[in-house]
């Protein structure tokens, strides 16, 4: 595990995936480290990423 490389790790918690120490070798899991997150955390974590997202989407439309 490689919990630097907040890029590896942010991947890991939008697919749900896991990586052991070779973070190119991604297996489904229950417990993605990313975020600190569980089973359970994965859907408020794309629910907080999608609030966010449209958020950043509605403030770039121009006027």
């Amino acid at each position: 595990m490689k919990p630097d490389n907040w890029g590896e790790g942010y991947q890991a918690g939008l697919t749900g995936l896991t990586y052991d120490d070779n973070p190119h070798k991604a297996e489904p899991a229950g417990m993605a480290w990313a975020f600190g997150c569980g089973e359970g955390m994965k859907e408020r974590n794309r629910l907080a990423f999608a609030a966010i997202m449209s958020a950043l989407q509605e403030q770039a439309k121009p006027e």
